[in-house]
């Protein structure tokens, strides 16, 4: 699926995916995953370079050496979690360079030229749209909308990155990889800032278990369990989630980990809706006071009908409080976003098929 809501860019990244891709994409690096595919995605990609360029098949085991030499170089550079951006994105530079100057070796200077051309030709056109799809980011987050509202944005403007990048780099699935590079590289720079440093393996294996987490919640709460039931099974979730990620990181990264989400309530409502540190405090209270009560009503002896007046009155009740305490856009912020959020739950619920 395309669209994800996802974490905001910088124009910081914007550039660093697109050297890396052109040689570890799968249309270019011709690796893929598993056995058959690699076969099968080096053999189209010689067939390609034979047409392009008059490869001879010396001339093409060659280029695979360099490539998966240039690859597990990539790779430990990418895995580094001491370098910084700048660092990172000058080694990686360095060995593109490196890689290229090898290859004039390997080809005549009639295939060498007219190689160094679509290669050009195409970083140019991974930077336009890199550069593009960083400017239209920007230029959402800037804007006055809700938050949810900005994340659909932002989804489709990515959907639509995919597929001008599709038309250059070999297919949907290396634009799509291209896409995933820029998400974790961004990640590992609010990592940091965090005081959480984690390698480019470690992030993604994170990102990969925290799909996983939200998957399983998601296929919970389309199961509409009553609450106890409910309850025991989102905190097994939970407690195996945070179990894995304990083994990923170890201890010491783990407890900053903790302390990073933690925080991260307070992060939102600062970034969403521009709360002021006493702000943030009252409302976390009424939070922690609503889900009291809540909890009391949930866990009564009310018939359903009763309990879900008293949910009612409940957040009619807190919803006035949490007015008085912000500013009318923070008010309407919050509001649409509210809004939004209940379409997207209707929405799903019409999607999913009667079992």
């Amino acid at each position: 699926m395309k669209k994800k809501i996802l974490l905001c860019r910088s124009h910081l990244y914007g550039i660093i995916p697109v050297l890396v891709m052109l040689a570890v994409s799968p249309c270019m690096r011709g690796a893929p995953p598993s056995n058959a595919s690699a076969s099968s995605g080096r053999s189209a990609k010689h067939a390609e370079l034979t047409a392009k360029y008059g490869m001879t098949q010396q001339q093409l085991q060659k280029r695979d050496e360099l490539v998966d030499k240039l690859n597990s170089a990539l790779k430990a550079v990418q895995e580094s979690s001491d370098l910084k951006a700048q660092e990172r994105k000058s080694r990686i530079g360095s060995l593109m360079h490196d890689f290229e100057q090898a290859m004039s070796s390997v080809l005549s200077k009639e295939q060498y030229d007219k190689w160094m051309r679509d290669r050009k030709a195409l970083k140019e056109q991974n930077a336009e749209n890199a550069k593009g799809l960083t400017a239209k980011i920007d230029k959402i987050r800037k804007s006055d909308i809700p938050e949810l509202q900005k994340k659909d944005q932002i989804a489709a403007v990515e959907a639509d990155y995919v597929q001008e990048s599709a038309m250059t780099n070999g297919g949907t699935k290396s634009a799509e990889r291209k896409l995933e590079l820029r998400h974790t590289r961004k990640l590992i720079s609010i990592q940091n800032d965090r005081n959480l440093k984690t390698n480019f393996g470690e992030t993604q294996q994170m990102q990969s278990l925290k799909a996983e987490k939200n998957r399983k919640i998601a296929e919970l709460k389309a199961r509409k369990l009553p609450v106890r039931p409910y309850k025991e099974e989102y905190n097994r979730i939970m407690a195996e989630y945070e179990a894995s990620v304990h083994q990923l990181l170890g201890d010491p990264k783990f407890l900053q980990w903790g302390k990073n989400r933690n925080a991260a309530l307070e992060r939102s409502l600062k970034s969403r809706y521009g709360m002021t540190p006493e702000q943030i405090t009252q409302y976390k209270e009424l939070l922690n006071a609503k889900a009291i009560e809540r909890y009391k009503i949930t866990h009564s002896k009310l018939s359903t009908a009763e309990r879900n007046a008293k949910r009612s009155e409940l957040d009619a009740k807190y919803d006035a409080l949490v007015k008085n305490m912000l500013t009318a856009d923070q008010i309407r912020k919050i509001a649409a976003d509210k809004t939004l959020r209940k379409q997207k739950k209707v929405a799903a619920t019409q999607n999913t098929p009667n079992k």
